[in-house]
């Protein structure tokens, strides 16, 4: 999204300020068209966990160790495993306020995308009012002489 700045505001949560504030969910993490979180990929000691629960279920143990930890010191070292070990597959919220001429660029961009959040987001573009006079019209015969 950031590479559509022109006349447009983006706000996000900072992982910093909240990575400790709740305990992690499935549904804190993106596993869509993944093997992340599918059955068939389940590994290590315990057979009946996905990787995606793995993963979470290591994340949960070492934030209530920081919960517990008193010790500055420790606590921040807590705080920092929990970054690193943090997948990119956890989602946060962010919020963007641009125009339907982004939109309509956007649009004409990720049509076809590899990232199904792309489709997603575009697929939501519809519901927009004027999205097909705004961001959906084709332009005919530009060419015409």
């Amino acid at each position: 999204m950031d590479t559509y700045k022109v006349g447009t505001v983006a706000n996000s949560e900072s992982t910093m300020h909240t990575i400790t504030k709740f305990e992690f969910t499935s549904s804190m993490f993106s596993s869509d068209d993944s093997y992340y979180n599918d059955p068939s990929m389940r590994t290590g000691a315990n057979k009946d966990l996905t990787l995606l629960q793995e993963d979470i279920n290591l994340l949960n143990v070492i934030r209530e160790f920081w919960l517990k930890e008193t010790d500055e010191d420790k606590k921040k070292k807590l705080w920092k495993t929990i970054i690193e070990k943090l997948p990119s597959a956890y989602m946060q919220k962010r919020t963007w306020t641009g125009n339907y001429r982004i939109l309509r660029s956007i649009d004409e961009q990720r049509d076809h995308h590899k990232l199904n959040e792309w489709k997603i987001f575009r697929d939501a573009l519809r519901e927009l009012p004027y999205a097909n006079e705004l961001i959906f019209y084709k332009k005919v015969n530009e060419n015409v002489n």
